[in-house]
């Protein structure tokens, strides 16, 4: 898993019972997309309510969010879950506790699979995010193994190396996508008939999506986008999906920027109606 720089922004506060507010514990969210939910199925809300439930059931006072967002929904980019990891560490500063990166990581599996890395890779990268009782950890490229909770340092890539970033106009349930997966007897071709294969995508560099092959036989738009990103980088970057689909990523060289740059006005021309975005390894 690496972090990029797209992401959005998140904004904590929060307010211990005084000036006639009652007690109790409460969670207020407030998002620039109008089409993300703001009630307590979102993982941010979730996040908090997590939190002080695992450190203090007593604790009162009011939490309130401040989300903008530029990550796409159920695009495969843990957009969620990295808003999520913002809250879990901005509380822990905030509460002043003793719990420490890998603790909060821990925790935060429990709201999702991608979340421990967030985790991670929040605190890394935004100055004063970690606890005060962890380091700050140094790395924003981690090899997730189990269901994300077993993680471990990973070359990555170099800060500053283009990605680009295409995001098909398709729904994907994470769930079907895995449900397929599951289903799947070993050893079978899960690709759709003249779907690019996940490896030949990848020009023979060590790194692939087992979930690739799946999302594109479910979603055809997603194997096509794939063979025609391939087609405008040529061997210029690595295509391949991100995480369980629809968005597509082509990862280039540090200083290709002038390519990746070609490939990004490219891209906006062969896939009109998609989300196209330019950005880079952090």
């Amino acid at each position: 898993m690496q972090a990029i720089s797209f992401y959005d922004e998140v904004g904590v506060t929060f307010e211990e019972p005084g000036g006639g507010r009652a007690g109790g514990f409460f969670v207020g969210l407030r998002c620039s997309d109008s089409a993300v939910p703001v009630d307590g199925t979102n993982l941010a809300s979730r996040a908090a309510y997590l939190l002080r439930e695992s450190v203090d059931a007593e604790l009162a006072g009011v939490v309130e969010i401040d989300l903008v967002k530029r990550i796409p929904m159920a695009a495969g980019l843990a957009g969620g879950s990295a808003d999520a990891a913002a809250v879990l560490l901005a509380l822990a500063r905030l509460w002043n506790l003793r719990a420490g990166v890998s603790e909060l990581a821990a925790l935060g599996r429990r709201l999702g699979a991608d979340v421990p890395f967030c985790v991670h890779a929040c605190a890394a990268v935004s100055p004063g995010a970690a606890p005060l009782a962890s380091p700050r950890p140094a790395t924003t490229a981690m090899l997730a193994e189990g269901v994300g909770e077993r993680l471990a340092p990973a070359a990555g890539a170099a800060p500053g190396s283009p990605v680009l970033l295409v995001k098909p106009d398709v729904e994907v349930s994470t769930a079907g996508v895995y449900g397929a997966f599951d289903a799947a007897a070993p050893g079978e071709d899960l690709r759709a008939p003249g779907a690019p294969d996940a490896q030949a995508a990848l020009r023979g560099q060590p790194c692939g999506n087992d979930l690739q092959p799946v999302t594109a036989a479910l979603h055809p738009v997603v194997a096509d986008t794939l063979a025609a990103l391939c087609e405008i980088c040529g061997t210029a970057a690595k295509v391949q999906m991100s995480g369980s689909g629809p968005t597509v990523f082509a990862l280039f060289e540090n200083g290709e920027s002038a390519r990746a740059r070609e490939a990004y006005e490219e891209a906006q021309e062969a896939f009109p109606g998609m989300r196209v975005l330019l950005a880079a390894a952090i």
